[in-house]
């Protein structure tokens, strides 16, 4: 993780008992970065997918850098999720884990409309979360299917440069048992 991520984050989790005021403006902020730091992620990975579509080793390296970055930097949004989310513990009626949209429902005094705007915030980056994903998933699938053809290519290679039948259809040396033939006519 970045020294500035690192630093960034420490002061908001620092900040354990802060007044009302200031926890609804961490909670919003907070918010907010989740959200782009996932809208970021999406792109890195259809980024990442159009570079393994294209089979292109360069753009698949560029594309995986970046998503490590950005895991680095939601990890360090999620160390300051759960520094709030204990502070916020005593708001909420809730017993188990304590979610961003509880967080936007604990936080005082915030007008509906802010409180609302924060509950459509945590709502859309529920369907960004979604779609990084479903993004994800296809991403592996593309992955599985560049290898297999590599693999098949490196396969039909190796059986065209094999004229003396060494190799077999696996592409491996196939171990035949010993025959010995000695020609009694001689």
């Amino acid at each position: 993780m970045t020294t500035q991520l690192k630093a960034k984050h420490q002061a908001s989790t620092n900040s354990a008992n802060v007044p009302s005021r200031d926890m609804a403006a961490q909670v919003s902020k907070l918010i907010a970065d989740f959200l782009h730091a996932h809208q970021r992620m999406l792109l890195a990975v259809q980024a990442h997918r159009d570079a393994v579509r294209r089979a292109s080793l360069d753009d698949m390296a560029q594309a995986l850098n970046a998503q490590q970055a950005l895991m680095e930097e939601i990890a360090a949004l999620e160390a300051t999720r759960t520094a709030l989310a204990k502070v916020c513990a005593g708001n909420t009626l809730r017993s188990g884990p304590i979610t961003l949209s509880d967080m936007a429902k604990a936080v005082e005094p915030l007008e509906s409309d802010a409180r609302d705007f924060l509950l459509a915030q945590v709502s859309e980056l529920r369907i960004v979360m979604t779609r990084v994903r479903t993004e994800q998933s296809a991403l592996g699938q593309a992955a599985m299917q560049l290898a297999t053809h590599v693999d098949s290519l490196m396969r039909l290679v190796v059986q065209k440069l094999s004229t003396a039948g060494v190799y077999g259809r696996t592409g491996r040396v196939d171990a035949h048992r010993a025959a010995l033939a000695v020609d009694m006519r001689s």
